[in-house]
């Protein structure tokens, strides 16, 4: 009797718990403004993986205890998943939206209407989804060799969490083998991660422990990555809006402003130049693009008309040597959109 108190009593504790289990990762992509270290893929399987322990436990009848945490980090991972899907830009594609509503129809027909061999087999399919939620993000730190966007704090909390429901499902759920098999998966797989975090922070990108441990509570991207990563694959996609490496969204703001006020500790002249190659390099990109898919691109160059003639604008205030420079964006540019236009 009273190590089943205890097991109802730890469970509801971890429901407590499990309130800060995500919210540090939803809290630090609001602060920077960008899910460039998160991957879709990690955020679906969760999304699919809490649904499936939320339907299997309901539908078994199981103590509220037992999956308390579930149901509220089912709300939690929808949550992030919008939200990396906003800051991804990919919240209003059509491939998103239908995988949400087939997630919806699917999640109802089984809550309500599934046969319980069929739930068994979803809850099967939550350990194979719970051993390959964390894959996809071990793969992208990896490959950027860097601790991520992935909370520490998130992973520890899951070790944590997984560990007592190890005993709680043992007590309470009649030692089910599939809850144990998900959560016993569920712990190794956490334990790895935070693992991986550490020592990519630590020992390649050379931060303190601490500063590891405490990443979520700071506002700044930290990843170096370029917001025209919409795939959150580590690789840079010219997104259409002309700009290569535009981290603030304004539209080619950066190269303007570089190109007039020049990068602290370089020559003007030095980044005027390399100014023009971006521009020069993004009109060819955005041509090619025109040739290959029959985009038609003339507003496109009407707005590099402008950031042309902004750039000699603002070289003309800053004197004649920056004029001559302006004098060479028309020539190198200007060709190729008239190109573009005929």
């Amino acid at each position: 009797m009273f190590e089943d108190a205890l097991a109802e009593l730890l469970g509801y504790v971890v429901g407590l718990g499990s309130f800060f289990l995500f919210t540090p990762i939803a809290v630090r992509l609001v602060l920077q403004k960008s899910a460039d270290g998160l991957t879709m893929t990690t955020w679906w399987f969760h999304l699919c993986s809490y649904t499936f322990a939320d339907i299997y436990a309901y539908r078994h009848d199981y103590p509220l205890s037992t999956y308390v945490e579930s149901l509220i980090c089912t709300v939690q991972v929808a949550t992030i998943l919008f939200l990396t899907a906003h800051y991804q830009r990919l919240l209003h594609k059509d491939a998103f939206r239908i995988r949400f509503l087939a997630y919806l129809i699917t999640s109802y027909v089984l809550l309500f209407h599934g046969p319980k061999d069929v739930i068994a087999l979803g809850q099967l399919a939550v350990a194979i989804f719970t051993s390959s939620a964390l894959i996809p993000q071990f793969l992208l730190n990896h490959k950027r060799q860097s601790a991520g966007d992935y909370s520490p704090i998130t992973a520890g909390l899951a070790v944590v969490g997984c560990a007592i429901r190890l005993f709680t499902t043992a007590k309470l759920a009649d030692s089910d083998a599939l809850l144990l098999f998900s959560f016993g998966t569920g712990l190794t797989l956490n334990v790895l991660l935070i693992t991986q975090i550490v020592y990519l922070g630590v020992r390649v990108e050379g931060k303190s422990l601490r500063d590891v441990l405490i990443a979520d509570l700071s506002s700044g991207d930290g990843s170096g990555r370029d917001d025209d990563d919409d795939d959150g694959d580590g690789n840079i996609e010219d997104d259409g809006d002309g700009n290569i490496g535009d981290n603030d969204g304004d539209s080619g703001s950066d190269v303007l402003m570089t190109a007039s006020s020049g990068t602290p500790g370089h020559h003007p002249a030095v980044d005027l130049a390399a100014s023009i190659a971006e521009s020069v390099i993004a009109t060819n990109i955005r041509q090619s693009n025109r040739i290959l898919f029959g985009d038609d691109g003339h507003d496109r160059i009407d707005v590099e008309r402008g950031r042309t003639a902004g750039i000699r604008q603002r070289s003309r205030n800053d004197g004649e040597e920056d004029a001559a420079a302006a004098a060479a964006v028309d020539d190198l540019s200007m060709p190729l959109l008239d190109s573009s236009s005929n």
